[in-house]
Formats: C-alpha cells, sequence, structure tokens
C-alpha cells in the first residue's frame, strides 16, 4: 500500500527508537511516508496554524518519567 503523493506523513512521536525500529521499517517497506517526533528532542510551536501531517501517533508511556523524559508527557 502506497499513499497518494500529495498525502500528508504519518507523524509519530515516541520515547525510544529502539522500540519503534520496527514500526519504521513496516512504514518505509509500505511506502509510507512517515515523520519521527523524538519525544526528548521535541518541541511544538503554538504559533503554527496548519499541521504537517495527517496522522500524530502518540506513543509516549505514562512511565516516561522513570527515564528522563517527564517534559515530553
Amino acid at each position: 500500500m502506497s499513499l497518494n503523493k500529495t498525502e500528508k506523513p504519518v507523524a509519530v512521536y515516541y520515547e525510544h527508537p529502539d522500540w519503534f525500529r520496527p514500526l519504521f521499517s513496516e512504514f518505509e517497506t509500505r511506502g509510507i511516508p512517515v515523520v519521527k517526533y523524538d519525544a526528548a528532542r521535541h518541541h511544538f510551536d503554538p504559533a503554527q496554524k496548519e499541521l504537517p501531517f495527517n496522522v500524530f501517533f502518540n506513543r509516549m508511556s505514562p512511565s516516561a518519567y522513570l527515564r528522563n523524559n517527564s517534559q515530553a508527557i
């Protein structure tokens, strides 16, 4: 399955890259564009009017604070 070139990508907000390698690999295999948002490095711009994606998949764990990622929750 491949998305139309006019479609916006899927966004994945994630905490730990090793946990998401299979997901990102599957997106690549299927030709689905994905934007990866590493929670430890990402910030939101409240002035941004248009989103660069169609779907935002939030995979933050409530236990993120145990791994020094409390700011990302």
